[in-house]
């Protein structure tokens, strides 16, 4: 079931992932970060596009902010009845005091909106995270 006011339509996963890629080609470069695309080719979501790319727009930002010179990975697939996509990084994890490797520091607002956002579209967030050794976000969608 979907959130109320919600707009649906199908997004082509792997093309949204690359759109994103390409708005933070500048920001990747300058922290040498290698950003990796592993989403399935043929996969689909029905889902909000703008709310989908807050989403990924926000994930993607947060893992460029605390990693240098490391890799960030988005991968989605089909799980049963279900679409997965993961935001995974190699920086520097995620406890209350640090900031960005750049020194940026944030709110932690955006990955409570994020988590809005989520809820919205009817989906789940899971977030691990280890201190020097990076963070994976998981989001699990209804197909």
């Amino acid at each position: 079931m979907r959130g109320k006011g919600v707009e649906t339509e199908k997004v082509h996963v792997r093309t949204l992932v690359s759109n994103m890629f390409k708005s933070f080609e500048v920001m990747s470069s300058l922290k040498s970060n290698i950003m990796v695309n592993l989403v399935d080719e043929d996969l689909f979501v029905r889902s909000d596009i703008n709310a989908m790319r807050f989403i990924l727009r926000n994930l993607i930002s947060n893992a460029n902010k605390f990693t240098k010179e490391g890799v960030i990975t988005v991968y989605a697939h089909k799980e049963d009845k279900h679409v997965m996509i993961s935001v995974s990084d190699t920086g520097v994890g995620m406890t209350a005091e640090i900031t960005g490797t750049g020194n940026e520091k944030g709110s932690g607002l955006g990955l409570i909106l994020t988590k809005d956002f989520i809820e919205m579209l009817g989906g789940t967030i899971k977030v691990e995270s280890q201190e020097d050794k990076g963070t994976s976000v998981y989001l699990l969608f209804a197909d």
